[in-house]
């Protein structure tokens, strides 16, 4: 059985919550964004930006992430696992789904 067709461990999932956490703080730093506070989640979200600048792509890189984990949280919790503290507040993944399709 080839690597990519292996189901991927609770592990492995755990390990990129955490550096996907690490990873989403460190670039809302660089922003200075406050992902705490769930307005300023979707003032990022909704807040067009120059597509030739690179505050732009650190923007659409934080979206990406900060989408990828709420899906990443999604399937611990239907694997019935404990997540660890999210830096995104949970409403805010609620938001990104309706909005994004």
């Amino acid at each position: 059985m080839s690597k990519l067709s292996e189901p991927i461990s609770i592990n492995h999932l755990l390990e990129d919550a955490h550096r996907l956490n690490q990873e989403i703080i460190r670039l809302a730093s660089v922003l200075k964004i406050n992902i705490a506070n769930p307005s300023c989640i979707t003032k990022l979200i909704n807040t067009p930006h120059p597509s030739c600048d690179d505050h732009f792509h650190k923007c659409e890189t934080l979206k990406g992430l900060i989408i990828l984990r709420g899906k990443l949280a999604i399937e611990l919790k239907e694997a019935q696992y404990q997540d660890e503290i999210n830096p995104v507040h949970e409403s805010i993944y609620e938001y990104l789904f309706k909005t994004q399709g």
